[in-house]
């Protein structure tokens, strides 16, 4: 799976979920397989944060049905795979 697309987007995605997770105090590390509630520790707002950058980002809308199968980084890096 490791391609240079795929390290774009895992490089813009983990400085987002840096950037939103500013004001949590949460410092751990993230990899690819990280789990957006159990290792993330990403609550809703955050979450919507997320949807919107990555909407900004891809220059497209999210479809609820999408990002609720969401469960973890990868996830959403073979999302951006798709549409970008």
């Amino acid at each position: 799976m490791k391609n240079e697309q795929t390290d774009i987007h895992w490089q813009w995605l983990s400085e987002q979920i840096q950037f939103i997770r500013t004001y949590s105090g949460i410092e751990k590390a993230l990899t690819i397989d990280s789990e957006l509630i159990r290792d993330v520790h990403i609550d809703s707002l955050e979450m919507l944060e997320l949807i919107a950058a990555i909407e900004q980002y891809t220059e497209q809308p999210i479809h609820d049905a999408v990002w609720m199968k969401w469960h973890n980084l990868l996830d959403i890096v073979e999302y951006l795979l798709s549409v970008k």
